[in-house]
């Protein structure tokens, strides 16, 4: 199914990994470079698992690029994939702007997600999908406190501003606002299990994903698998 007739979009938010501008936290740890990599490697990695669930689900998958020219950004994440500029504001400004730019294109369920969750697979991003046909919100929850995933059913587009008003993105309490908007404009939110973004070495089980502690040190490349 071509991108302009789908009516699942799958949005894909991610940005160019640009030294010293992203994974700040785990940077104090293990140093600018190799969280660089770890940001690199996880973004290919989840977008392959948005690459899978858009195939299973014949979803139209873009992917949303800031800090950098979308020229790098297409040669980043492969120049095949469209890629769209995330343009200014703040993260909330820009995920509602995504949102309604796909409500207006004719989606009918809409799933934002993120490359800082290694727990993604293409069947639980599918998963989001398939909690729209009966929730207004489908929300992916973290330990953090934040969330991995966020899907909107486009006939409940009228609560966006509601849903998203005062929203502290990246912050522990991202996830309690959001649920409690939800419950004053009357959202019915389905839920995904709980699973951990990656901030600090502390988040990374290096028994499930060894490539990811193989490049952030905590284990020997040679023996990551």
């Amino acid at each position: 199914m071509s991108v302009d007739t789908s009516t699942d979009h799958l949005l894909f938010f991610t940005r160019y990994p640009t030294p010293g501008s992203v994974k700040s936290r785990l940077a104090e740890e293990i140093g600018t470079a190799r969280a660089t990599a770890a940001h690199d490697a996880m973004a290919r990695y989840c977008l392959s698992a948005a690459d899978g669930a858009a195939a299973a689900i014949s979803a139209s998958l873009r992917v949303l690029i800031t800090g950098a020219t979308l020229e790098d950004g297409a040669s980043w994440v492969g120049n095949h994939r469209c890629v769209i500029d995330q343009g200014d504001g703040g993260l909330g400004d820009r995920v509602h702007r995504a949102f309604v730019a796909s409500v207006r294109q004719g989606a009918k369920r809409i799933v934002v997600m993120g490359a800082d969750c290694p727990a993604l697979t293409p069947a639980l991003i599918a998963q989001g999908f398939a909690l729209l046909d009966g929730c207004d919100v489908a929300l992916g929850p973290a330990a953090d406190g934040g969330f991995y995933l966020f899907g909107l059913a486009a006939n409940a587009a009228h609560h966006l501003p509601a849903l998203m008003a005062d929203l502290p993105w990246g912050t522990d309490a991202a996830r309690s606002v959001l649920e409690r908007n939800a419950a004053g404009s009357g959202a019915r939110i389905g839920m995904l299990p709980l699973h951990h973004d990656i901030d600090t070495l502390a988040d990374i089980d290096p028994v499930r994903w060894p490539w990811l502690a193989a490049v952030t040190g905590l284990t020997d490349a040679s023996t990551a698998g």
